[in-house]
């Protein structure tokens, strides 16, 4: 079974709390509304035990959103890190495309993915590419030229705005011949060099500085206070 790849601490704890709240409050109106309808207890009491329950709907809602707008987020990070970690070079127009995102959401997830070191891209705002890193240094080798056969030995970066000419023939070198050599160049460098494994970025929780009891502390006596410390930690490294 896949481990659920996991960016964020807070949407966890929020939205399991949220499902606690609610089970509480659930449990306590079933065991409370009889009473009521039964007027075993005072007006007065009644009245406090329908605004304890409106609070704590309060707090389940707000605990719930909260933690599913952080997921939502998570959610587009990985749809992002996903498509790069195969292709290593995409343009941010196709990439909006297949993820419905907009621009400035996946310029977003890019430098959240790179703050957090799970992995190293680079968008080109000039050419609209984003590409891994590790691609940035390195060349491909073009030793004959396609179009005339002679040996040109040329070296040239995986990433250009003109293509090469010909010394001989004075041809461009055939833009399908350089992406060949460039997926064959990419494919070497993902078998060498591989991606972060799940596991290595599936639980965040132990270099995010998140304290559960500080947590419960702050739920106990001011619930707003955790509320906003775990978006402080919001699975931020410590």
């Amino acid at each position: 079974m896949a481990v659920r790849r996991n960016i964020f601490v807070a949407d966890d704890i929020l939205i399991k709390t949220g499902y606690l709240l609610l089970f509480l409050a659930l449990l306590a109106g079933l065991i409370i509304w009889p009473l009521i309808q039964s007027q075993e207890v005072s007006p007065t009491d009644a009245r406090i035990f329908v605004l304890a329950f409106l609070a704590l709907a309060v707090m389940v809602i707000a605990f719930l959103v909260a933690g599913y707008r952080i997921r939502s987020q998570e959610k587009k990070i990985l749809a992002v890190l996903n498509i790069l970690e195969k292709a290593l070079e995409v343009s941010i127009g196709d990439l909006a495309e297949n993820t419905g995102l907009k621009k400035e959401t996946i310029v977003k997830a890019v430098h959240e993915i790179n703050r957090r070191g799970m992995a190293y891209f680079i968008y080109d705002r000039a050419t609209g590419w984003i590409y891994d890193g590790r691609l940035k240094s390195q060349t491909i080798a073009v030793n004959n030229c396609p179009a005339c056969g002679h040996s040109i030995g040329y070296s040239i970066p995986l990433f250009i705005t003109r293509l090469p000419r010909c010394s001989y023939c004075k041809s461009p070198i055939d833009v399908s011949y350089i992406n060949r050599l460039k997926q064959e160049k990419i494919q070497s460098i993902l078998m060498a060099n591989p991606m972060p494994a799940q596991s290595e970025i599936s639980n965040p929780s132990s270099k995010s500085g998140f304290n559960w009891a500080i947590f419960v502390i702050l739920l106990l006596l001011f619930w707003p206070l955790a509320l906003v410390y775990a978006y402080a930690k919001h699975g931020r490294p410590g």
